[in-house]
């Protein structure tokens, strides 16, 4: 049996802030690697893996547009990335 709590978190403005941007940094990696792959398919049809979009968010952090990445945290970027590895995943074995 699983047991849960819930816990009613009042964050300062600060606090809001910073998780405000948190989301909003795992939203844009989601969204990129899920606009990724639908173009590589699409146009190529070409399989883009986790470890390629892992890679590629790497290599965003670096690129000048997207600088603003490196403040967010890279293991929860990351896991964006995997949320829809296993999205898709899910997807195509119930077919």
């Amino acid at each position: 049996m699983f047991k849960a709590t819930k816990v009613r978190l009042y964050p300062t403005s600060d606090q809001r802030r910073a998780l405000a941007f948190q989301f909003g940094a795992m939203r844009w990696a989601y969204n990129f690697a899920l606009h990724w792959r639908s173009e590589a398919w699409s146009a190529r049809g070409e399989r883009i893996r986790k470890r390629m979009t892992l890679d590629r968010l790497v290599e965003l952090k670096v690129a000048e547009e997207t600088t603003w990445l490196k403040e967010a945290d890279s293991q929860a970027l990351q896991q964006a990335v995997i949320h829809l590895d296993v999205a898709f995943k899910r997807f195509f074995t119930a077919l």
